[in-house]
């Protein structure tokens, strides 16, 4: 829902702050009550918590994580 800069360029505060209120789900469409979130690179875990929240605030029952690695 908004432009963020690159993750692995930022700080753990910065990063934080760039993925704030930076994902949003489309209310129109079918929402499952389970999803798994896959991301390239788990650091700071931020896009997961940021991601998750939104899902849940839409209506997301649970929310599973995986990561490829840890950075």
């Amino acid at each position: 829902s908004k432009e963020t800069a690159q993750q692995a360029k930022l700080n753990r505060t910065d990063r934080l702050e760039n993925l704030k209120q930076a994902f949003c789900v489309n209310l129109d469409k079918n929402i499952p009550k389970q999803i798994i979130l896959i991301d390239d690179v788990l650091t700071t875990g931020t896009t997961f918590i940021e991601a998750a929240k939104t899902l849940k605030k839409a209506g997301v029952n649970k929310v599973i994580c995986l990561a490829v690695a840890h950075g």
